[in-house]
């Protein structure tokens, strides 16, 4: 995965998460003015999301591998 910054017709920056294969796997819903703040909140991204948590649709933390997440989510208990 790559992080790829750019500007916006505005003149704005933004940055979008990019798959192996390009596609668009996150975007970035504030727009910022100079480049270096969107290089700010990408680092800070960085650092916080290897500390995020999991939920599921209704509140619940979720532990586990795919295969766990993928039965909870189908109902699987």
């Amino acid at each position: 995965m790559k992080f790829v910054i750019f500007r916006d017709v505005g003149k704005q920056w933004l940055w979008e998460l990019k798959g192996k294969d390009d596609t668009t796997i996150a975007r970035s819903a504030n727009h910022f003015a100079e480049r270096a703040q969107v290089i700010r909140n990408i680092n800070a991204l960085r650092r916080g999301a290897a500390k995020c948590q999991i939920f599921d649709m209704l509140g619940g933390i979720v532990d586990g591998d795919d295969a766990a997440l993928e039965a909870k989510m189908r109902g699987d208990h």
